[in-house]
């Protein structure tokens, strides 16, 4: 789940929203379009939320934190 997926989700509900018609049993393509963009937002906000602890989690595997030995982090 990222930003750009996020994106892709708003920008394909907003095409099934007003530039198509789609015949769907049961669903109207107005509705589809709008839980698509909502979703879509969603996916977004969450996707920026995580990124800062993925980039903390990448830093501290790959050994950007203190050193068990250093004694200035004790």
């Amino acid at each position: 789940m990222t930003v750009g997926f996020g994106i892709f989700l708003i920008a394909l509900g907003a095409i099934i929203k007003y530039a198509l018609t789609v015949e769907i049993a049961g669903i109207e393509e107005g509705t589809l379009g709008w839980i698509l963009i909502v979703a879509g937002i969603a996916v977004a906000i969450l996707g920026l939320i995580a990124a800062p602890f993925r980039v903390w989690e990448a830093r501290r595997r790959d050994g950007y934190g203190p050193r068990d030995g250093d004694v200035r982090y004790r």
